[in-house]
């Protein structure tokens, strides 16, 4: 469920832009606001910190794995 969780995450953060698809650097209050966004959904912030500081090669190869296996 690990993967499936971090497949999610990474769609959400891809469709809000933030993480690996928004801007870069990013300040602490910024990462904190990306942090609740992905938190407001259900992940716990163990998953949502992996995505946010995932790179967008990572990122994309959870998102195309996820996409593979349904």
């Amino acid at each position: 469920p690990e993967f499936d969780q971090l497949y999610a995450a990474a769609k959400a953060a891809q469709k809000r832009r933030i993480g690996p698809w928004g801007p870069s650097p990013i300040d602490y209050p910024t990462k904190q606001k990306q942090l609740g966004i992905l938190a407001r959904r259900g992940f716990s912030y163990s998953i949502a910190r992996r995505v946010l500081e995932a790179s967008i090669k990572d990122a994309e190869e959870w998102i195309f794995k996820g996409e593979a296996s349904t």
